[in-house]
């Protein structure tokens, strides 16, 4: 259950930002356009600032959950060597 909530919770995060980022990016494009002036370079940097903060918090996500799933499995495999040894020691 939070294994998923926490899926709900990064995606909602990617997605709210990824949306209020191309909303100001193609606002400011529209301006642009019809003041025949240049795309404000704060903008630009704001898109590549935002872009990088993104891959990061998807990055430590991913991460996250590998290191979640190498814990799995080693206690998967502890439990299964103790199960094993029990499971001997009945039918001796």
């Amino acid at each position: 259950m939070i294994k998923n909530f926490k899926d709900i919770v990064v995606l909602l995060i990617t997605t709210g930002v990824l949306i209020l980022l191309a909303t100001i990016i193609i606002g400011d494009y529209i301006v642009a356009l019809e003041e025949n002036r240049p795309v404000d370079e704060s903008v630009i940097t704001l898109m590549k600032m935002s872009v990088t903060g993104l891959i990061g918090v998807i990055g430590g996500y991913i991460g996250g959950s590998k290191w979640e799933i190498i814990k799995h499995y080693f206690t998967f495999k502890r439990n299964l060597r103790s199960n094993t040894k029990k499971w001997i020691s009945l039918r001796t």
